[in-house]
């Protein structure tokens, strides 16, 4: 196939269409600059999620006057969290704050499109290749959905692509040569293989070096997301889940007697090597945000609405930023102290819950602490929160 180049200039470059990119989007083009966005999947698509959607997600849709059209897709309200240990002991919260599920290809398609509406200019399916800084611009090597390579130009960009991506090792990231041995595993389940569920719950089952989370996104499916040690796996995603079924009696509890079967049917979404340490969050003139700048906890069910957050803190600073005609160093410094303000305290507390969790002799020890002071739990929920 021919290859053309094509130059196009805008004010921002966003890699990534998911709730970071699709939210800084919205924000920035309706302050009326130029935004460009790259997603290189096709949409609707699933990715490895939880598909959670905290009190900040509905925060964050608030600000942006999308809560309205959100409630239009029938996100399935959550009301209470469960965590159940695979000696049958359990901890139970009510939330105190407004939470629902939902598959993240509904949540994913339905941002990216308004971010459309607001008069960003996607480009999907489209993956950048590569990055150059030149003087006080960057020049984006893009190739296209039919395989042709387009040449943009921004004045800013924003990386918003999730845990991992390409990018990282060609900007040198550190982590990139760090090995977590964590692995996100996600299937949808349809219900008829379940027995009865409660649909305005959360919960959580654990056992040694790994733990899982349920809730209900549609009429029809379950999410089973869960968080594995590969230090004391070897087998297959699949495996793992069978595996903690027999461990932890109240999780095979869930499943009717034909789950079994149809089991090596189901479709696996993960990802390998989830970092949860620290990131650097701006890259030689490029903002992270979202993931790309640091992944919470699971259990903290906090991570889209991190990435809707970062989002928006890191638009004001730009929108600001361009109409003070600011420098981007000062705007750089002002993201990184704004950005450990709002999050580094949360991603803490919810990387030491988590290490609690993956731990037998800590986690057990924490449920009979929390089981003599229930209050601690809804304090230790409030934690992770924004």
């Amino acid at each position: 196939m021919s290859r053309e180049m094509r130059k196009n200039d805008f004010d921002i470059a966003i890699i990534g269409g998911g709730p970071a990119g699709s939210t800084a989007a919205i924000h920035i083009s309706r302050a009326g600059l130029k935004v460009c966005l790259f997603e290189k999947k096709t949409f609707p698509r699933e990715v490895l999620c939880g598909e959670f959607l905290s009190a900040e997600v509905i925060e964050s849709l608030k600000k942006l006057n999308l809560y309205n059209k959100f409630l239009l897709l029938n996100p399935n309200r959550i009301n209470s969290f469960r965590f159940i240990n695979e000696d049958s002991s359990e901890l139970e919260t009510k939330f105190q704050f407004e939470a629902y599920s939902m598959k993240r290809s509904v949540l994913d398609n339905f941002l990216l499109n308004e971010a459309k509406k607001s008069g960003a200019k996607i480009f999907q399916p489209a993956e950048v290749k590569e990055i150059e800084k030149q003087g006080a611009s960057f020049r984006l090597n893009i190739l296209n959905g039919q395989g042709c390579n387009e040449e943009i130009s921004s004045d800013f960009v924003i990386a918003a692509y999730g845990k991992q991506n390409i990018l990282d090792k060609k900007l040198d990231r550190g982590f990139t040569n760090e090995r977590s041995h964590l692995n996100g595993i996600k299937f949808h389940i349809d219900k008829k293989y379940l027995s009865l569920f409660p649909e305005d719950e959360i919960q959580i089952y654990a056992s040694q070096g790994i733990y899982c989370g349920v809730n209900s996104v549609s009429e029809s499916e379950v999410t089973l997301c869960f968080l594995e040690d590969r230090n004391n796996y070897s087998d297959s995603a699949r495996s793992h889940l069978v595996s903690l079924m027999d461990r932890n009696d109240k999780f095979a509890d869930i499943f009717n007697k034909d789950f079994l079967y149809v089991i090596n049917e189901i479709q696996v979404y993960g990802t390998g090597n989830i970092f949860f340490g620290r990131k650097e969050l701006v890259e030689d003139g490029i903002f992270m945000i979202g993931d790309a700048a640091g992944v919470i906890a699971p259990l903290a069910g906090d991570g889209i609405g991190m990435a809707m957050e970062t989002a928006e803190l890191l638009a004001g600073i730009l929108i600001s930023g361009s109409q003070n005609k600011l420098k981007p160093k000062i705007l750089e410094r002002q993201y990184v102290s704004d950005w450990k303000g709002h999050f580094k305290k949360r991603l803490f507390s919810a990387g030491i819950v988590q290490k609690l969790i993956l731990t037998n002799n800590l986690r057990k020890a924490g449920i009979g602490l929390v089981n003599i002071f229930p209050t601690i739990l809804p304090k230790i929920v409030q934690l992770t929160r924004g």
